[in-house]
């Protein structure tokens, strides 16, 4: 037992040495890793698509889909501002950004939409 000093005073309490539980986390991150440095013509998955890379040169390339087949293309000037997928956007103000998840968005008919073809 471990006593917290209060034995001094006549009431000795003891306290648990035990290790506190710790539950694990029930909560998974789901954001896409941004590749570091991808190659312009590579091949890239349908799950990449939108995905925001660079090329060693340092210009950006996206994700893209084109009849069925996802490459590396570009590049490309995506705006730095996170946006959400669907939220209202005004084209004038910005006309690219990106998701948190590091996804391209371009601001279509009002709303910001996936960049993926």
């Amino acid at each position: 037992m471990v006593f917290d000093g209060a034995e001094a005073h006549g009431s000795a309490v003891p306290q648990s040495t035990a290790a506190p539980v710790i539950e694990p986390s029930t909560t998974t991150a789901s954001a896409p890793t941004t590749p570091a440095v991808v190659r312009k013509g590579a091949s890239c998955t349908e799950a990449q698509a939108g995905l925001i890379g660079s090329a060693s040169d340092g210009g950006t390339l996206l994700c893209l889909g084109k009849s069925g087949k996802h490459e590396w293309t570009g590049p490309y000037n995506v705006g730095t501002g996170r946006y959400t997928e669907d939220e209202a956007c005004d084209p004038s103000t910005a006309k690219t950004g990106r998701t948190a998840e590091g996804r391209a968005l371009v601001c279509e008919s009002g709303a910001w939409a996936a960049w993926t073809t």
